[in-house]
């Protein structure tokens, strides 16, 4: 939650998960999306924080199982 929180607040508000529009649709978007804008700002984000910050999504904002995928 924190790395979300520190990182990506400051663009994002909770508007962009719950839009209609949304472009996360799975867990592997979501995780798609990490991993780009991560890079993007050059955060040294480990595997572990990037998995981190997915399940929080995921659990906050989409409810997406991962079976469903």
């Amino acid at each position: 939650m924190y790395l979300y929180e520190n990182h990506c607040t400051e663009c994002h508000d909770r508007s962009v998960h719950t839009r209609k529009e949304r472009k996360a649709r799975s867990l592997a978007n979501i995780d798609q999306l990490i991993i780009r804008w991560s890079t993007y700002l050059g955060l040294t984000w480990s595997k572990e924080d990037r998995e981190d910050v997915l399940e929080y999504l995921n659990r906050r904002f989409y409810d997406y199982s991962s079976s469903a995928e």
